[in-house]
């Protein structure tokens, strides 16, 4: 269950992504843009990385390409802790819809849930 925090009370995933969605058709600047899809941002001249294919190491092939060299290495990995969250199927649909655009935009399946989520 998620905590929120200004009503003190517990949602559970499913509930909390329709509220938030809800929130967002009318204030789409809720959250301070953390809702809104990333696709909303994109310009054609700036490069996305993918922080799950190191992006670090491609922000410094970036950098070489217009002469500038970075020193040192910066350390990556990703190590949160696994948490099992689980969502409806119909949750699943309705954020495959919202961010469909950035899915296609950035190459990722919306059906691609990971070994965190338990669809029931």
């Amino acid at each position: 269950r998620m905590k929120v925090v200004r009503s003190g009370r517990d949602l559970a995933f499913d509930d909390w992504v329709g509220r938030i969605f809800e929130r967002y058709r009318k204030n789409p600047f809720v959250a301070d843009n953390h809702i809104r899809p990333q696709s909303e941002f994109f310009l054609p001249e700036v490069r996305r990385f993918h922080f799950e294919q190191n992006p670090f190491a491609q922000i410094v092939a970036c950098l070489a390409e217009i002469g500038i060299a970075a020193g040192g290495d910066v350390p990556w990995e990703r190590n949160s802790p696994k948490t099992r969250l689980p969502m409806s199927r119909s949750t699943a649909a309705a954020i495959a819809d919202f961010y469909a655009p950035d899915f296609a935009a950035l190459g990722y399946a919306p059906d691609d849930y990971g070994a965190t989520l338990d669809l029931c």
